[in-house]
């Protein structure tokens, strides 16, 4: 769930809006996430002139430049300022007086074009109307979501696989001391956010003969720079060509082996490496 508290104007210049703590019901992510529940605690309408008969009404609206967030089942609850119900609210008070500000909650839907080329993050919630007037909804209002910052889907890569080289029978086959290379991973996700790698079940990581599959030896795995540790945090601060998503990379992992008397030919194996944010 994400909430932002924001400060934005509408399209058509007669209102001053302002909309706080905006909520959704589920984690937005990014190139995935089409349709969430939404709702908006107060917004806030100021009316720059006069307000006769004036009233806001919450719509789906098509703007002239279509964004990637549309709202869809726009609902109005909590009138805070004004008299009005689920679909409209106007500037008024108990006593049919004229006011020029309204306040209220929002509800609906976010509809997300990940595709659309138009990313300006601007919501049209409604217009402005007038009674005994043609309904024109040109006048529309919108909510400024910028701080919205979707959640990018962490991924990992292997740039290149654990070799822990050619030795003697009865050696130490050891990456850190310049036998074969060790393993390089990168991982993409939320820019800036830190991110934890960690070997799972370290202790039971081995390769094996495959002529022989009795034969295995154990291997023991690191990270870099890390006095040895099978876990390290990194942030994701590398540039990438999206918007919101940062990378870490060239992370190395090591490995040492202790060969028998009697290894002969090809060993192999494998390791998970788990990867997830830590806040």
């Amino acid at each position: 769930m994400f909430a932002i508290f924001s400060f934005s104007y509408s399209g058509n210049a007669v209102f001053d809006v302002s909309a706080r703590g905006i909520y959704t019901k589920e984690d937005v992510i990014k190139n995935q996430t089409q349709v969430v529940n939404f709702e908006i605690s107060e917004v806030t309408i100021r009316a720059k002139n006069n307000t006769k008969d004036t009233f806001f009404e919450a719509a789906d609206i098509k703007t002239a430049s279509e964004n990637f967030i549309k709202g869809q089942n726009l609902k109005i609850t909590n009138i805070n300022k004004g008299i009005g119900n689920e679909n409209r609210v106007y500037f008024k008070d108990n006593e049919n007086n004229s006011i020029d500000t309204i306040k209220f909650s929002l509800k609906g839907t976010l509809i997300f074009n990940w595709k659309e080329t138009n990313k300006k993050p601007d919501l049209a919630i409604g217009y402005k109307g007038e009674e005994h007037q043609y309904k024109n909804t040109s006048n529309y209002i919108t909510v400024d979501l910028s701080d919205v910052k979707p959640i990018t889907l962490l991924k990992i890569s292997v740039k290149e696989d654990l070799n822990l080289g050619k030795g003697i029978a009865g050696s130490v086959l050891d990456t850190s001391n310049g036998s074969g290379s060790p393993a390089t991973v990168e991982a993409t996700g939320e820019y800036g956010k830190n991110v934890k790698f960690k070997i799972l079940n370290p202790e039971n990581i081995k390769i094996t003969s495959i002529k022989n599959s009795q034969d295995s030896l154990k291997v023991d795995v690191w990270f870099e720079n890390s006095n040895m540790s099978k876990t390290i945090i990194k942030k994701l601060n590398e540039n990438t060509n999206e918007t919101y998503t940062g990378k870490t990379s060239d992370i190395k992992i090591h490995g040492r082996c202790q060969s028998n008397s009697n290894s002969r030919g090809i060993y192999k194996g494998s390791f998970i490496v788990r990867v997830e944010y830590d806040d």
